[in-house]
Order: C-alpha cells, then sequence, then structure tokens
C-alpha cells in the first residue's frame, strides 16, 4: 500500500446496477445526497491518504459539473462566466476523521429492522445528524412514501456499500467548499468517505436549505 495518494489517482467507477437504479430514483424523488464511488489504487489500499483523495476528488467532480452548468446557462443569457456562482474548493483546509458504523448511520437508523426511523414513532431520536436523516430527510421531505424510502435507503446500503461490512468511514469538514454553504445556513452539510474493503470507496455529500 502507497503512503500517500494524490486525488488525480483515484478513477471514477460506475455504481453497481443495483444501487443505480435505486439512487436514480432517489433523485427522482427529491434526495439531495450524492453519491461518487471511486477505484481503490491497490486492493489493501485504506487510511487517511485514501480517504482524503476521495474526498478532494469528490469536490473537484463537483466543481466540474457545477462550472459546465453555470458555463452552459452564461452562453445562453449572453452573459459572462463571472456573473454566475463559482464554486470553489481550498484542498488544504480539508480535515476528517474516522467514525463509526453507528456515528455514520446516526440517530435516525433503527438497527432493529435495519432502516429509517421516522420522526413521530414511538422512539425518541435527538440530533439530526448521519446518513439516515440526510437520505430520509431533506427540508421539504420526499416525493414517496415511508416504505419506498425504506427500500431505496436499504439498496443503497446493501448495494453500494457491501451492507456496512468490513468498513472504514471518515467525516469531513465543510468548511473548506462553498458548495456547502446553503447546508450551512441550516438544514446541515454532511461529507463522509466510505471504504468498502477490497472493492472501491465512496464519497458522500449532502448539503441544502429551505
Amino acid at each position: 500500500m502507497k503512503s500517500g495518494i494524490a486525488p488525480d489517482e483515484l478513477q471514477p467507477l460506475p455504481m453497481p446496477p443495483e444501487a443505480a437504479r435505486a439512487l436514480g430514483r432517489f433523485d427522482w424523488v427529491g434526495g439531495v445526497v450524492g453519491h461518487e464511488v471511486f477505484a481503490l489504487p491497490a486492493p489493501d489500499a485504506r487510511g487517511l491518504a485514501l480517504h482524503r483523495a476521495a474526498a478532494i476528488s469528490a469536490l473537484r467532480s463537483e466543481r466540474r459539473r457545477s462550472d459546465a452548468a453555470f458555463e452552459q446557462l452564461a452562453r445562453d443569457a449572453g452573459r459572462p462566466r463571472e456573473a454566475y456562482f463559482q464554486l470553489t474548493v481550498d484542498e488544504a483546509r480539508a480535515s476528517g476523521e474516522p467514525i463509526s458504523v453507528e456515528q455514520f448511520l446516526g440517530p435516525f437508523y433503527g438497527a432493529a429492522r435495519g432502516g429509517i426511523r421516522w420522526p413521530g414513532t414511538s422512539h425518541a431520536i435527538t440530533g439530526d445528524d448521519g446518513y439516515a436523516y440526510a437520505f430520509a430527510l431533506p427540508p421539504y421531505g420526499l416525493d414517496a412514501s415511508h416504505a419506498e424510502v425504506d427500500a431505496l435507503f436499504r439498496t443503497a446500503l446493501d448495494s453500494l456499500f457491501d451492507s456496512l461490512v468490513n468498513v472504514e468511514i471518515w467525516q469531513w469538514t465543510t468548511d473548506w467548499s462553498n458548495a456547502f454553504d446553503e447546508g450551512h445556513e441550516w438544514w446541515g452539510a454532511y461529507l463522509w468517505t466510505v471504504l468498502v474493503t477490497g472493492r472501491h470507496i465512496v464519497a458522500v455529500l449532502a448539503s441544502t436549505t429551505d
């Protein structure tokens, strides 16, 4: 395993087909969580350098998509590109720490049934953090039933994250890119990297507001 891994060394991977179908539907019903999958530079790759490279690579991808969209908008409007939003990334400020599977899933995950713990159930829920919260509870909800959201969530866990067995997870600060500014206003801003050992690493991003 290499001691240092540059973001450019990580190659994007297509999602597993089942995850791609589920997350395509998730986007359609109003999901605000993005998932970027990268190939491992070596089968035994792990640790800070790998996770940092994945986090930075994901933000670079976001910047490329944002630039392409606003460049097209500027052309269509006959205005200079500088008149529109420009996504910035200060890679030197990226900071993260390893967390547990339980911390990643957060208080809105119900371990007993393996799905979302919805607000208003008989279980008291404190906090608004974690992947389950970001997935299931955007500011204006999802245009799908609880049962369907549960099914999409479980498919993501099983297909994309290999049921979170034999994983290594890092949580990252979100103050090094203005991609997260909206989330800082209210709902939240999240960036995790999830290594599925021997398979791939996934960067998970979420940021929005009302």
